[in-house]
């Protein structure tokens, strides 16, 4: 205050205490605004108190600070517990700002680690939660221990308090199966105009996290609150499964909801695989160049290179972030075909005419064209997907391969899944309705590397089943493959990823008539085995 009224700057307190084993932060509290302090400090305590986050330069404060740190806190086994609440006054009577504080502790555990199939929640749980919560609390939490201990992925409920103006969101899932989850839940109810008064952490002996969220509407006057928090927490699965990424920004910003932008972050890598990619010249040259199998070779290298320098996976999410409205317009199209809750239009593979007018003239140029054009040929040979579906660990496609270009690929496989989670994305491909082949992990050493796999994830995956379906010439069987390609934040986490990869395809392998809607209509059986990097994972 002193500071402020000698200045006439305006009043802004931030604060950063560390000692061994605790934290606290301090910190103006701006409901929805992206420039809130308060986001940085949460992305802050998410990477470097709870281990859960993407690292970036820990929040130091450039207003009034007290007590800095020389460097990031070592994370324990199980994080942090946090415990967050915002002021009901304000700063100052000349100063709206209300404040938002953060206190941290590491878990004090009187029995020690626990066996991650252990559910009781006195020893599993840390000596001052067991102390100090009520019995209400206690219940909630030993019931969904119980569930999230068997479940892949969280467990998500809501529960209206006494005041009906607000809610409580609880989720449980093990720690370290995503990343971003507890600053992606906040993008998202902060989207559907909510906020919290109070929030906490809690982290057990077994491996789980608990994430205990109190709502409000923002504004006092809300009359559909009820439906917008079920909506948040059905839509929490899916910020569990893509919870932070390079779109969020658009959710963020209030541009597309957060089913928009895991389709969009869907199309992104998928368009990015599958961009048509000067085939029409390519063809031509080809076909000139029959004669000459040694210059036809040199001229598929030159076009490949050509065609990674011009649609890089960056160059593809500009066009996404430059044109949000077309994003709607095809998760409209992808909803009005895939979601089972709502009226539905047939399988067509020629569907789309009237939107790929308007990609044509919104777009704004022909590399922005031929991406949109391509996360619509994505809607138009979707057989069916996962996407719609209440719990979930990945996002799952199954796609009809027939829109493949033959120039490209001179033998269309039978069929292909494409499945999306936190830590990878990944195909499968067999070239008979019968087929066997193993389960490859992609994994780079750099972001060189990186670049490079994802660049290839699915031509690598192409070729790994045409070799084996022409090992398989002289059996009943034909040949597949499944690839996983592990971001380069995650390269640690192969058994999740696999795992996940597992969940997704066994979604579309045994669909549920309620919630995937099935163009395919027939079974399918998939024989997976052991390759590179997941010869350890067949026993689970």
């Amino acid at each position: 205050k002193m500071v402020s009224h000698a200045t006439g700057n305006k009043l802004q307190v931030q604060l950063h205490n560390r000692t061994e084993g605790s934290a606290t932060f301090i910190t103006p509290s701006a409901p929805g605004s992206r420039d809130s302090p308060a986001v940085s400090v949460e992305h802050t305590i998410e990477a470097y108190y709870l281990g859960e986050g993407l690292k970036a330069a820990p929040v130091t404060g450039n207003q009034i600070s007290l007590t800095q740190t020389s460097s990031p806190p070592t994370v324990p086994t199980h994080g942090y517990r946090v415990a967050c609440y915002r002021s009901k006054g304000s700063v100052s009577s000349s100063s709206p700002t209300h404040l938002r504080l953060y206190f941290l502790n590491k878990p004090e555990y009187p029995l020690g680690d626990q066996a991650s199939d252990e559910t009781d929640l006195q020893k599993v749980g840390d000596i001052h939660f067991w102390e100090r919560s009520s019995e209400n609390t206690k219940t909630i939490y030993q019931q969904m221990m119980i569930e999230a201990v068997k479940s892949l992925g969280p467990v998500i409920r809501a529960f209206q308090q006494a005041d009906p103006s607000v809610w409580r969101l609880v989720v449980a899932y093990k720690r370290g199966s995503t990343h971003s989850y507890w600053s992606g839940i906040s993008d998202l109810y902060h989207f559907y105009g909510l906020y919290s008064t109070h929030k906490y952490v809690e982290q057990f002996a077994n491996g789980m996290t608990i994430l205990s969220i109190y709502l409000r509407a923002m504004d006092p006057t809300e009359k559909d609150l009820t439906s917008k928090v079920h909506t948040i927490a059905e839509q929490a699965s899916l910020v569990y499964i893509l919870p932070r990424s390079s779109l969020t920004p658009l959710l963020t910003t209030n541009q597309l909801s957060a089913e928009e932008v895991a389709y969009a972050y869907v199309g992104w890598k998928f368009a990015y695989q599958f961009l048509n990619r000067y085939a029409t010249e390519y063809a031509a040259i080809v076909n000139a160049l029959s004669k000459d199998t040694v210059a036809t070779s040199m001229f598929a290298q030159l076009r490949s290179r050509l065609t990674k320098d011009t649609f890089t996976e960056g160059r593809v999410k500009e066009a996404i972030m430059l044109c949000p409205s077309l994003i709607k317009d095809l998760y409209a199209d992808f909803e009005k075909h895939h979601d089972p809750n709502g009226p539905r239009l047939p399988f067509d593979k020629k569907h789309g005419h009237d939107l790929k007018l308007k990609i044509a003239k919104t777009a704004g140029g022909e590399m922005e064209t031929s991406v949109f054009e391509t996360i619509l040929t994505f809607n138009r040979y979707l057989v069916k997907t996962n996407f719609f579906q209440k719990s979930k660990v990945a996002l799952s496609f199954r796609l009809d391969p027939s829109f493949l270009n033959t120039a490209e690929y001179a033998e269309i496989p039978y069929a292909m899944f494409f499945v999306v989670g936190s830590e990878f994305r990944g195909f499968h491909v067999r070239f008979r309705d019968i087929a066997r082949g193993g389960i490859r992990i992609i994994r780079s050493i750099n972001q060189t590397a990186y670049d490079q796999n994802s660049a290839s994830v699915f031509d690598e995956n192409y070729n790994l089943a045409s070799t084996q379906q022409a090992k398989n010439k002289d059996i009943p069987e034909g040949g597949s493959k499944g690839t996983i390609l592990l971001g380069l934040d995650h390269q640690t986490k192969a058994d999740v990823a696999f795992r996940k990869y597992i969940d997704g395809l066994l979604d579309l392998l045994l669909p549920s008539p309620k919630e995937v809607v099935d163009n395919y209509g027939k079974e399918e059986i998939l024989f997976l085995g052991p390759d590179e990097g997941t010869a350890d994972f067949m026993d689970w």
